[in-house]
């Protein structure tokens, strides 16, 4: 079993408060997707916000989400470790 992130506060590359470090100095993942009406792109960034995967495109689908669930489980990071945020759009 994983050993959970210490909450230090600080700021993301998302401009939100949250953990930085996890307990035994492991870094963050941050994964961010990029909303759009026929389909999406998903990104991970480190804590200092630089690239720390090659960005996907997946189809609005539920293939494409498939793909999607697939990119975050290949990041290697577990869930705990990892803060997942989408875009907020109107359309």
């Amino acid at each position: 079993m994983a050993t959970p992130c210490l909450f230090q506060e600080v700021a993301s590359p998302f401009g939100v408060q949250g953990p930085a470090m996890c307990d035994g100095g492991r870094s963050m993942s941050y994964a961010g997707i990029d909303i759009a009406k026929s389909s999406h792109v998903i990104g991970e960034v480190d804590e200092r916000g630089k690239d720390a995967a090659k960005p996907m495109q997946f189809a609005n689908s539920a293939e494409g989400f498939g793909k999607c669930a697939a990119y975050l489980e290949g990041l290697g990071a577990p869930a705990e470790e990892m803060l997942v945020g989408m875009e907020a759009t109107a359309s």
